[in-house]
C-alpha cells in the first residue's frame, strides 16, 4: 500500500510531488483497517451504498477504495502464490507444482492429472 501511495494517488494518477500522508481523518487510516475493509466487502458481497453505510464513506468514496486494495490484495496473494487457479489447466499446473516441491519422484501423481473422457 506505501509503495503504491508513494508513487500514485487514490484516484490512481502519478504522485508529483511529496509522498502520501495518511490524515488523522481518514475513512481508513491503519493498514488492519484497510483490510478489514476490503475483506469485509468481498465476503459480505454487498453493494457500495450499504459498504459506505458500514464503514462512513460515499459510495464514490468506497468505489476508489476497492478498486486500489482489489489491486493491491491482488498482487500481495500474487507475489506469495496464492492466487486461487482459474481454470483446470492453471488448477492442475499449480499441484503439479506443489507435489513436484513435496516429492518429485511422486508415481501416482501424474495418472491422477491425466484428462479424462468426461
Amino acid at each position: 500500500m506505501q509503495h503504491y501511495l508513494n508513487h500514485s494517488t487514490l484516484d490512481g494518477y502519478i504522485r508529483e510531488g511529496d509522498r502520501a500522508i495518511t490524515y488523522t481523518n481518514s475513512p481508513l487510516p491503519t493498514a488492519a483497517d484497510r483490510l478489514l475493509f476490503i475483506l469485509t466487502y468481498l465476503k459480505q458481497n454487498a453493494i457500495q451504498e450499504v459498504h459506505g453505510q458500514l464503514f462512513g464513506m460515499s459510495q464514490s468514496n468506497i468505489s476508489k477504495w476497492v478498486r486500489l486494495l482489489l489491486d493491491i490484495l491482488d498482487d500481495a496473494l500474487a507475489a506469495q502464490r496464492l492466487l486461487p487457479a482459474r481454470t483446470a489447466a492453471e488448477l492442475a499446473e499449480q499441484l503439479r507444482a506443489e507435489l513436484f516441491e513435496l516429492d518429485p519422484e511422486a508415481p501416482l501423481f501424474s495418472a491422477m492429472m491425466v484428462q479424462n473422457d468426461q
